[in-house]
């Protein structure tokens, strides 16, 4: 083979490894290209393993692009070499399974308990009278082709009540405390993804889901509107389902529930149905 196509290939673990670096420290022309802005409690706990894998996946790619790229250079073609051939090499091979395999169960023990926090235990709250409970969901999260649907427990902050009241893709949440949602699909598999957030959740139909995260003031961008799109191939639409979320002030949060509540009230008496 032309020694040409040797240096192409010493180029391409050279020039990604290079684009990552310049993306991860905001460097011309890749500004802000590497995360987003996290603006979550946890989130510093998931971009640190994620930052961990980026190493290990880089290493191994840089590594096996220079070896590859020198293969090609030492092994260029002559019309004086005969080729060799070889049947495998059995140590090679046991090495090359057993290693990754290592480093795949390192990295599954390393982030199981993130898994833990972020998946399986609920967070809990203290009741005014001493007992501990979970946190219970604030809004109920309904995916369908292709929007939002947001069902917030009104001012009793309990689902399922008469001062309920639904939004269509708009997403009011307090900050600087637990929050549980609750996710269901209307339709087909979907997926919940807030990135500043660092929540990405697969919604299933026909079953009921919860996630939970914090969002922390002093990370919030002043008037800022966040994301929040579908991470799942959901059909045709799927590239318009996008949602905002508007992080609030636990006094304004207060404050958007009694005008809703109130605005329902109108509707009601107006002859109008509650939700």
């Amino acid at each position: 083979m032309n020694r040409f196509w040797s240096i192409l290939f010493f180029l391409v673990p050279i020039l990604g490894v290079g684009v990552c670096f310049l993306s991860a420290f905001d460097i011309a022309p890749f500004q802000n290209t590497w995360l987003p802005a996290d603006i979550s409690e946890s989130g510093k706990d998931i971009d640190q393993a994620f930052v961990v894998v980026m190493w290990i996946v880089g290493i191994v790619f840089l590594g096996t692009g220079l070896i590859l790229g020198f293969s090609l250079w030492a092994h260029s073609f002559s019309i004086d070499r005969k080729a060799e051939y070889s049947h495998g090499n059995t140590k090679l091979e046991i090495a090359w399974s057993i290693i990754p395999g290592i480093i795949l169960i390192a990295i599954f023990v390393y982030q199981s308990f993130y898994w833990e926090k972020q998946k399986i235990y609920n967070p809990l709250e203290l009741q005014s009278d001493g007992d501990v409970t979970q946190v219970q969901p604030l809004v109920r999260v309904v995916a369908r082709k292709f929007g939002w649907s947001f069902r917030y427990a009104g001012v009793d902050a309990t689902l399922d009540t008469a001062d309920d009241f639904i939004l269509e893709n708009e997403l009011y949440l307090p900050v600087d405390r637990s929050i549980v949602l609750e996710l269901e699909s209307e339709d087909v598999l979907h997926s919940f993804y807030l990135r500043n957030l660092r929540v990405k959740q697969d919604i299933i139909p026909g079953k009921r889901q919860l996630v939970w995260f914090s969002i922390i003031s002093s990370k919030v961008e002043q008037g800022k509107i966040y994301d929040i799109l579908c991470a799942e191939l959901c059909g045709w639409g799927h590239s318009r389902m996008n949602g905002r979320l508007y992080p609030l002030a636990k006094e304004k949060y207060q404050v958007f529930l009694a005008e809703q509540n109130a605005l329902q009230n109108q509707v009601t008496m107006g002859g109008g149905n509650t939700p």
